[in-house]
């Protein structure tokens, strides 16, 4: 068995383009953060850095999705 590498470059992908996926769905820094409980330092920290966890990447593509 093999683990599909596809998965891992979707993740860094999404940490990557986050900002140009949230304007495409028109969704703010504000609301996200809201969502996903988090504070708006820290995301922008994250966001710069690409450190999103698994568990909060999760919930910030559940919220684009609902």
């Amino acid at each position: 068995m093999r683990i599909n590498s596809k998965v891992v470059f979707d993740f860094i992908s999404m940490q990557t383009h986050l900002a140009s996926i949230m304007k495409s769905f028109n969704i703010n820094v504000t609301s996200l953060c809201e969502a996903i409980e988090m504070p708006r330092a820290t995301f922008y920290q994250k966001k710069k850095e690409k450190t999103f966890t698994g568990h909060e990447m999760k919930k910030i593509v559940d919220f684009i999705n609902k």
